[in-house]
Parts: C-alpha cells; sequence; structure tokens
C-alpha cells in the first residue's frame, strides 16, 4: 500500500486560504490552523482600516500589536484556570495557551497612524489609510 497518502484536512485548507487570499490580494492570515485562534474582522473603510478581534478572558497586558512593514501581529496567551482540588471537570471545551495572528495588509495601510482599544474581550485597530502613489510609465529607447 505504498501508493496512499495520508489525509491531511487542515494542510489543504491552509493552502486553500492562501490561494483564495492571494487572488483577491486581500489580507493574508498565515497563522496555522492548529491551537487557540481568536477570530478577527477586517473591513476596508473610506479613510481606514479596521481590525476587530475577540480575546474573550484576556487583559490588554496579555496582548501584544504589532505593526511593521504592513505585517500586523497580534499575539498573546490565555492562561487556563487554575484547578480545584476538590473539583471534579466532567468537559473542557474552552481553548487556552498561546496565539498569534500575523496579516499582511495592503500597501494603503499607514503604519504610522494606528489606534487600540480594548473593550469587554474585544481589541479594536484602527489604522489609517495612505494614499496610492500614481503609477508612472517612462517610455525606453531601445538603442540600435
Amino acid at each position: 500500500m505504498s501508493g496512499l497518502t495520508r489525509f491531511q484536512p487542515f494542510r489543504d485548507l491552509e493552502a486553500f486560504a492562501r490561494r483564495f487570499e492571494d487572488l483577491f490580494h486581500w489580507p493574508s492570515d498565515t497563522s496555522s490552523f492548529s491551537g487557540w485562534k481568536p477570530t478577527v474582522d477586517i473591513r476596508e473603510l473610506p479613510e481606514q482600516f479596521e481590525v476587530v478581534a475577540e480575546l474573550p478572558g484576556l487583559k490588554k497586558e496579555d496582548i501584544e500589536v504589532t505593526l511593521e512593514n504592513g505585517i500586523l501581529t497580534l499575539s498573546g496567551e490565555r492562561k487556563s484556570e487554575t484547578e480545584k482540588k476538590d473539583a471534579k471537570v466532567h468537559r473542557i471545551e474552552r481553548s487556552y495557551g498561546r496565539f498569534e495572528r500575523i496579516f499582511t495588509l495592503p500597501d494603503t495601510a499607514d503604519d504610522k497612524q494606528v489606534a487600540a482599544s480594548f473593550k469587554d474581550g474585544v481589541l479594536t485597530l484602527k489604522i489609517g489609510k495612505r494614499p496610492v502613489p500614481e503609477k508612472k510609465s517612462t517610455r525606453i529607447e531601445i538603442a540600435s
């Protein structure tokens, strides 16, 4: 049975997501599909981009946000609650641990115009836009 390949749905899903995002040239998230991954919405408004991340159970001290060369990184850690010695755990569905979300923003995102706020477990980033320089074409003469 050497001709069989192992089914890896998350690898295939991640590759599909990258191709889809490349096709539409919109923010690419390079984080993996494993572990805890907070949900994020990204909107483009006429004057700015808005990034909203759900980070329930975190404090602002638990979160790190960087924007450098058009790469937006959200990272942090949600720590598990300490277990009580006399408690009998029947189910744990919430995810804990470190997370990192990385997005490539469009060229019009201005990393010098960023405002962040955090309220009720929701991180909101407002990223200003800069004008796109006009593309100029120069005709080049070919020497004989």
